[in-house]
């Protein structure tokens, strides 16, 4: 009907979204997520999330009525599309619901010497695994960015991995850069030579950037040549949205590093920068290596 006001409160919003024009051409749409569930909001909604979009909106007076409903309540309200909802769920709801569910599949169960940070693990496992796996398989199933959530963590598991048995590291932001790259340093002997590689951001194991695919294959030859030193090697990825046109990267304005362009490796040693090797012609270049 044209005089109806069709609202979901489905945790994924782009399927709701097709969905609900798919089957009623008429009437507004308002697509929401409250953020929470009887759990989170059991103390009340003050501060919490709410989220919606005006899909299909005539009736202002209507939509703003029930709106009013969870903002009278203190809630959090965000206008935001349903695709970008998704996108962001799928690296925090969607996060969360999987990594509860796989300390519940490993069997993770209280001991007598919990730390208060196993504590925190115990309970998340336990307010997700009391949703049911009917949404948490809506999750992953309706959220197209959910699958690419997954091989983000199942390739983040074989880097930690790597981290741990050998000197393969990964700083997968530039807000991680000082922290990490310290606590790096502070686990190594003073003598190190790290190898620190920037290149473009892959996705599905491809770099946005043609000369980063060359570098890739360069730099594990150069790393292999390089074997009986021990150098530790850093992986830097360049996300394109946040280089491309932006003076003020954090990498390129960096006083240590001012990165002009990506592939560029770094030697480093002590946390002092010893040699950049600009783009593919220098990075394929014989490497000689600086004294101790």
């Amino acid at each position: 009907s044209t005089q109806s006001t069709w609202v979901d409160v489905l945790s994924v919003k782009t399927h709701a979204k097709r969905t609900l024009r798919d089957h009623l051409p008429e009437g507004d749409l308002l697509c929401t997520h409250p953020m929470f569930g009887p759990e989170s909001g059991k103390n009340g909604w003050a501060g919490l999330p709410f989220v919606y979009e005006k899909v299909r909106i005539t009736n202002t007076h209507r939509c703003a009525r029930f709106l009013a409903l969870f903002e009278d309540e203190g809630c959090r309200m965000v206008n935001m599309s349903c695709e970008q909802h998704d996108e962001y769920a799928a690296g925090s709801q969607f996060l969360t619901h999987f990594v509860g569910r796989l300390l519940h599949t490993t069997g993770a169960h209280t001991t007598p010497i919990n730390t208060t940070g196993f504590d925190s693990l115990l309970k998340l496992m336990s307010n997700t695994c009391n949703d049911s796996f009917a949404l948490f398989k809506a999750l992953y199933v309706h959220n197209p960015s959910a699958p690419a959530q997954i091989k983000k963590l199942e390739e983040a598991l074989v880097t930690l991995k790597q981290s741990l048995e050998t000197n393969r590291f990964i700083i997968p932001h530039p807000s991680l850069y000082t922290t990490t790259l310290e606590d790096i340093l502070n686990a190594s002997r003073p003598d190190t030579l790290f190898v620190l590689y920037f290149y473009g951001e892959r996705v599905d194991g491809i770099s946005w950037c043609p000369d980063c695919v060359a570098s890739d294959q360069i730099i594990h030859t150069k790393l292999s040549e390089l074997h009986q030193h021990s150098p530790a090697f850093i992986e830097l990825p360049v996300l394109r949205q946040e280089y491309k046109s932006n003076p003020d990267y954090f990498y390129r304005t960096h006083p240590d590093l001012h990165l002009d362009c990506v592939p560029t490796v770094y030697w480093m040693r002590g946390g002092k920068v010893l040699r950049k090797l600009v783009d593919v012609p220098e990075i394929s270049a014989p490497w000689t290596l600086p004294a101790p």
